[in-house]
């Protein structure tokens, strides 16, 4: 099997909420929230199940069943198998904190507003194949698919900064900074603010996809099941 080949596609991501209440605030980094991924079961608290199918033209069906989402020696298990299951051929598993944990700078945390969020998570993915679509930066050479690593993301009023193992590998600014902000740049349509879309709480989703429009779909040489190891999702502020 060559050693980029890959069709599932590992995604923490951050949507916009619907739910707008401030919360939390602070002064060095200070922890809002986290989830050890510690106890019996998930956290519901916490964490939505999404069930059905997705998006992308993704191939498969997402599940809440142990099967395909799981809490096994202190990880989130999230498990992708080839199975006819609600009219697909896969089965895997999607949690999200929509209406639940959503975050932002300018968050307010007991009377301090906070400037910068951080996001952060140890995971371990499964083998894959990049899409060829995209810039490159490349330090020493790893295998995200062999070992944990450490995945953050910073956010600030205007700028946004990514993170594997400590080592920053990406930054970008919005149209408050300068007209070629990335999250704003360059669009047909007037931002809505300076700083839009990214001035308003997100959620976080975990999410193991088989194939889509961006990643390939699966062939002879995929292993089944593959999993996606979570040890911990934590958030942060600074101020």
């Amino acid at each position: 099997m060559a050693s980029f080949r890959i069709f599932l596609l590992f995604l923490l991501t951050f949507i916009k909420s619907d739910d707008w209440t401030a919360r939390a605030v602070c002064t060095s980094p200070t922890l809002l929230w986290s989830d050890e991924f510690d106890a019996a079961t998930l956290d519901t608290s916490s964490w939505n199940y999404f069930t059905g199918t997705a998006y992308n033209n993704e191939l498969e069906y997402y599940t809440s069943r142990p099967e395909n989402v799981r809490l096994e020696n202190g990880s989130l298990v999230i498990e992708a198998r080839a199975e006819a299951y609600g009219g697909m051929n896969y089965t895997s598993a999607r949690i999200d904190t929509r209406l639940k944990r959503a975050f932002y700078p300018g968050v307010s945390v007991n009377g301090t507003v906070i400037p910068k969020i951080r996001y952060e998570a140890r995971m371990k993915l499964p083998k894959g194949q990049p899409f060829n679509n995209q810039g490159h930066y490349r330090p020493t050479s790893f295998n995200l698919g062999l070992e944990w690593h450490t995945y953050a993301f910073e956010w600030s009023y205007n700028q946004m900064w990514w993170f594997i193992d400590g080592m920053l590998y990406y930054t970008t600014h919005s149209y408050s900074l300068s007209d070629e902000g990335w999250w704003t740049s360059s669009q047909t349509t007037t931002p809505t603010g300076p700083n839009s879309p990214f001035d308003a709480p997100f959620y976080i989703i975990l999410n193991l996809a088989v194939g889509g429009d961006w990643p390939r779909a699966p062939d002879a040489s995929t292993v089944f099941p593959s999993q996606l190891l979570v040890d911990y999702v934590r958030v942060l502020g600074y101020w």
